[in-house]
């Protein structure tokens, strides 16, 4: 038997994220001693606790991670239940652009551009270039997710891609001089980036806000 505080750790989920997902009967334990409280998990119960803690990470609602760790055994059933919230995602990062182009429309234009220049090494934008390369969607109806998302952060950059099955992320740190910024590079971009950094000593990740 496991203590919470080892299936916190073994999972990735926080003391209280446990107790909070038996309140809700998501993710019970095998065992509640009857006089302290205290909560005891089996080993079988630390791969469903890792998988409540992955679909917590990409936002998945409450009553659907219940639903996937029933079927946990049905791939076919969770990856409809995936395929349905990653299509909410992009509608709301579409909502989230439009009004945002809107917000930019009111405010005018602006008297500059900032430019954003990032340093990485080579060895560290390599890495993580090959961390989630793998992942970069190949569907001609999902353009969006054909390529990947260099997110320049104050510390460096994180590269996210994703195929709506699988999801990769991986960061980058370096030198950043300048806004937070964004920009989501075609594959064929990101193959002749990784080409060049086996011949430059330094690169600059794309970004400018």
């Amino acid at each position: 038997m496991r203590s919470i505080g080892e299936l916190a750790r073994a999972s990735g989920l926080t003391v209280s994220a446990l107790r909070f997902y038996d309140r809700c009967q998501v993710l019970t334990p095998a065992l509640v001693d009857p006089v302290t409280g205290y909560r005891w998990y089996t080993g079988e119960q630390v791969a469903p606790a890792r998988l409540v803690a992955g679909l917590r990470r990409v936002g998945l609602p409450l009553a659907e991670i219940g639903l996937a760790l029933r079927h946990r055994h049905e791939p076919a059933v969770v990856g409809r239940l995936l395929d349905a919230h990653l299509r909410r995602l992009e509608d709301g990062l579409a909502d989230a652009r439009r009004e945002l182009s809107r917000v930019r429309a009111l405010l005018g234009p602006e008297e500059g551009t900032a430019t954003t220049r990032v340093l990485l090494s080579r060895a560290a934008l390599a890495a993580a270039v090959d961390a989630v390369r793998f992942a970069v969607g190949d569907d001609p109806g999902l353009p969006v997710l054909s390529g990947v998302l260099f997110d320049v952060e104050p510390d460096g950059v994180r590269l996210v891609a994703t195929d709506r099955h699988r999801l990769a992320v991986a960061r980058a740190a370096g030198t950043v001089d300048g806004p937070a910024a964004r920009a989501l590079l075609p594959v064929a971009a990101v193959d002749r980036i990784r080409t060049l950094l086996s011949s430059r000593a330094e690169a600059d990740a794309p970004g400018a806000g």
